[in-house]
């Protein structure tokens, strides 16, 4: 076998390299991303102002909300495809509309490439069409509110679902555990956390004539996540309290 050899300063140098560009790739690796709709973000903001005449603040607005669509509608999908994928088992699963989400991609599509492509083309190659282009961006300027608010109301009817799986799970009986003396068996959960829980939700349910929230419960009390979950959803069910 070789003999170890101690690394010398060379060796030394050659690692902090290594282990430097892979820090300097992973940086940039992560907020390159970011910076990718910033072209298509200054075409759409030039093209608003040089040629449909908009003010510049408004011309600004445009470009970032085209593109805050195109990056919600491809974040939105991907989290919808993979929630079906890993879901679609299960017997608690409700398809998320992934369909809608492509809809309002494709649109933002079409509004990127004839602001930015169409209307140069007609431009340079067609200029008797170039009105006609002004029209088209005009329209899908006028529709954008369709898919923005599709995008907004299957991002919280999504929201809302998984809501409703985890109160389902909140309100399934809990299965006592048994403890084991020397003795005498004795089923159960510690009852000063659970005193100490029903006597903030009675305080905050008798003063402000509402429920705690999750977090607010979880938050003040500095409780786990099951603790604040299971005993907020028991004391709701002791008192008859709907969601």
């Amino acid at each position: 076998m070789p003999k170890y050899r101690e690394p010398n300063v060379f060796d030394k140098f050659n690692g902090w390299i290594d282990n430097t560009e892979g820090s300097i790739i992973n940086f940039l690796t992560a907020i390159a991303p970011w910076g990718a709709p910033t072209p298509p973000a200054y075409m759409t903001y030039v093209h608003s102002m040089g040629v449909l005449n908009f003010p510049p603040a408004i011309a600004f607005i445009v470009a970032m909300v085209v593109e805050i669509l195109g990056l919600a509608t491809v974040s939105t999908g991907i989290k919808f495809w993979k929630y079906n994928q890993k879901n679609k088992r299960s017997s608690e699963y409700r398809r998320a509309p992934v369909e809608v989400v492509i809809g309002a991609f494709f649109f933002y599509l079409s509004v990127i490439i004839l602001s930015n492509v169409v209307l140069d083309a007609t431009g340079y190659f067609w200029p008797q069409y170039t009105n006609w282009a002004i029209v088209g961006v005009k329209a899908l300027f006028t529709l954008l509110t369709v898919p923005a608010a599709l995008i907004i109301s299957v991002r919280q009817q999504h929201r809302d679902v998984l809501d409703e799986i985890q109160q389902a799970r909140e309100l399934k009986p809990q299965i006592p555990v048994v403890v084991e003396t020397s003795k005498t068996f004795r089923t159960g959960r510690p009852s000063i956390l659970k005193d100490k829980v029903f006597d903030y939700m009675d305080r905050i349910y008798g003063e402000e004539k509402r429920v705690p929230t999750y977090i607010e419960l979880k938050t003040a009390l500095e409780l786990s996540n099951n603790a604040a979950s299971r005993l907020r959803a028991e004391w709701m069910q002791l008192h008859g309290v709907r969601r």
